[in-house]
């Protein structure tokens, strides 16, 4: 018995498309972003249980899968820092600062960690851009105990100054009903 194709066309353009579109999931899901995401949320996840040692492990697995994932970079840098690890740490903020440059959140860590290590300028370099990349939270950089090496200096006091500067300018002016 012969097939004529062109009879049974539809039906296999449907199944094809069909298994296009099973493969084109099973791509996405075993992607290795996916992968990538899973892992950090499950790092994140253990981080929060105290299981520090798994969210670095769950971490530094989601690193590897995806090099420029930003979050798994940077939490892996805060779970090294409480581990005691900080030039580890330091070597993954670097790594998430390259994946998302704009985070002055990021900066801020690198800062801190430079400040304990007695590396006044790169501390300072770093909180600077922290600062100019619109971190704000003031209160945390005036009570934070890991800036102590480097918050006496004029350069920090510098960078009060201008935060502060900036924060008046950035006020909306009050309306007049």
């Amino acid at each position: 018995m012969k097939l004529d194709w062109r009879k049974h066309k539809t039906p296999l353009i449907a199944a094809g498309a069909v298994a296009a579109i099973f493969l084109g999931l099973a791509m996405w899901w075993f992607a290795p972003s996916h992968r990538a995401g899973r892992l950090t949320r499950e790092g994140i996840a253990a981080g929060k249980d105290g299981d520090l040692y798994r969210a670095s492990v769950l971490l530094f697995e989601a690193a590897k899968t995806d090099p420029d994932f930003f979050l798994a970079r940077y939490n892996l840098g805060l779970v090294l820092k409480a581990l005691g690890k900080p030039e580890q740490a330091l070597q993954e903020f670097y790594a998430a600062a390259a994946a998302e440059p704009k985070d002055p959140m990021t900066y801020f860590e690198i800062g801190r960690i430079h400040a304990q290590a007695g590396r006044e300028e790169s501390a300072l370099a770093a909180l600077e851009q922290s600062i100019d990349l619109g971190f704000d939270d003031i209160p945390l950089l005036a009570k934070d105990r890991e800036l102590d090496p480097v918050n006496k200096t004029q350069r920090f006091m510098d960078l009060w100054e201008r935060w502060e500067t900036r924060k008046h300018r950035q006020k909306p002016a009050a309306s007049k009903k």
